[in-house]
This record gives C-alpha cells, sequence and structure tokens, in this order.
C-alpha cells in the first residue's frame, strides 16, 4: 500500500512549489495568478498560464518539507540522517534550506521540459501564452550550458503542435529563458526569503 504520509508529504510538497513559484513569477512579471489546476498558475485576465514543477526526487523533497517545518531538533535531526542515507551522504545542509545536488535521480531540465510538454498536448488548458516553471536545487550553469539547454527546448518541441513560451529555472537565481525572442535573462532574486514567505503562507493556512 502506498504510505499515506509520504503521498501527504508530496501534496505539502507540491503545494509548497506551486506557492514559491507565485511569489517568484509575480516579482518578476506584471502578472497576478491564482493557483489551480492544469496549469497551476493561471492569470485569467492576462490570458498566461504557468505550470510548475520539480526536476528532483520527490521523496527526498518531501522529506525536505518535514526537515524544514519540524520545531523539535531531535526529529529535526532524525530526518537529517535519513536525508543523507537517501541522497547517498550527498545532501549539504545550512539553517534555512537542504541544497541538494545530482546524485539521486534528478531529472535534467529537458527530461523535465519534454514531459510536461507531451502532457500540454492532452487536458491542460491552453492560454494565449503558454509557460512552465521548474523548481531546480542546486542548479548550476556552467559556461555554455544556458546557451544549449535554450536550443534544447526549441528543438525538443518543433514537432509539438502546443508550445511552451517561456521556461523559468528557479534555484539560487531565476533564469528565464523566452523561447520565441530565443534569448536568456538571469535574474538575482533573494529566493531563501520567497522560500521562507511560502511557508509561511502554507503554516497560516494550515
Amino acid at each position: 500500500m502506498p504510505d499515506k504520509t509520504l503521498k501527504e508529504d508530496n501534496h505539502h510538497s507540491d503545494k509548497f512549489n506551486i506557492i514559491l513559484s507565485k511569489l517568484i513569477l509575480e516579482s518578476i512579471f506584471p502578472y497576478q495568478f491564482i493557483c489551480s489546476d492544469k496549469p497551476d498558475l493561471q492569470d485569467i485576465k492576462n490570458n498566461i498560464g504557468f505550470e510548475v514543477t520539480q526536476a528532483n526526487n520527490k521523496e527526498i523533497e518531501s522529506l525536505w518539507v518535514k526537515y524544514r517545518n519540524e520545531e523539535n531538533e531531535k526529529k529535526k535531526e532524525k530526518l537529517k540522517e535519513v536525508i543523507y542515507k537517501k541522497s547517498n551522504n550527498t545532501a549539504k545542509f545550512d539553517d534555512i534550506l537542504l541544497t541538494q545536488y545530482h546524485k539521486y535521480n534528478w531529472n535534467t531540465p529537458t527530461e523535465v521540459f519534454v514531459s510536461k510538454l507531451d502532457k500540454l498536448q492532452k487536458n491542460y488548458k491552453v492560454f494565449n501564452s503558454n509557460n512552465l516553471i521548474i523548481i531546480y536545487e542546486g542548479f548550476i550553469a556552467l559556461p555554455g550550458y544556458l546557451e544549449n539547454l535554450l536550443k534544447s527546448f526549441i528543438v525538443e518541441q518543433t514537432s509539438f503542435s502546443k508550445k511552451f513560451d517561456t521556461v523559468v529555472i528557479a534555484s539560487n537565481q531565476v533564469y528565464i529563458f523566452k523561447l520565441n525572442q530565443m534569448n536568456i535573462e538571469n535574474i538575482h532574486l533573494d529566493i531563501d526569503k520567497f522560500r521562507i514567505d511560502a511557508n509561511n503562507i502554507i503554516k497560516g493556512e494550515n
């Protein structure tokens, strides 16, 4: 049987990522999004949709959410031990967030992009502008990688009738890939503050 607690944690993780994405996007673009489904964020007035997804392992992401929210220090240390084991001892902690690395079954941005692009063709509400934001902890933009990633996104969606206009990768920085204009913007934001704000919003709803 599925682990009910893990399922609830995954839901919490998904909700956190949606709220985090909403805060990030509204700080960048002049839009006001509502949380919905297929896609997750919608601005009806401006006819814009953003699907929210993440590149990292769901189980570890769920444990990370529990770790971040846990106030009991002993329980927090136990969670840290579990995360270390499940991440093959590659996880790194600090006071605010867990920075995750690629060694535990991460999907590449292109793999995530293609997966969501395929779903866009089926049962998603289509807007004038359809977009994707990927929460990607520990994303590293090596020299030349962003340009290759932009090309990859463009090539991958050539055979699809419904396409994404913009892909946003949110890590310690925010990278905006404008596929129609074929350009990339790099924006420095205080992502940790947005994480804290998103966490407080969820706590306030519970």
